[in-house]
């Protein structure tokens, strides 16, 4: 094409620039950046957060009976489930009320 040499900053068909073309605009694109990759940073430490293992609980709301024959009352139990013992672990409060086997 006349008059584009390699280098050009601008396209000779359009006013849109490719490059900043001072030191100002240069600053502002890495300082856009740095927000980015702050604002990515801390979406994913926010996710971690949020997906960090808590404590996890039902509420059965009938008394039940677990397969192994034991039995829990109607409440709030905090399950724990420990998958290199193949164990499941009901709580009420510090108390185990019940343990049984699980197939994971």
């Amino acid at each position: 094409m006349p008059g584009v040499r390699a280098g050009d900053k601008e396209s000779p068909k359009s006013s849109k620039r490719y490059w900043p073309t001072s030191c100002e605009e240069a600053c502002h694109v890495e300082a856009v950046h740095q927000s980015l990759v702050v604002l990515v940073g801390a979406v994913l430490f926010i996710s971690a957060v949020a997906l960090a293992e808590k404590p996890k609980t039902i509420t059965i709301y009938s008394d039940s009976v677990l397969p192994s024959g034991q039995e829990l009352k109607a409440g709030e139990y905090q399950v724990n489930v420990n998958e290199t013992s193949k164990e499941v672990t009901f709580k009420k409060g510090n108390k185990v009320v019940a343990t049984a086997a699980a197939k994971l």
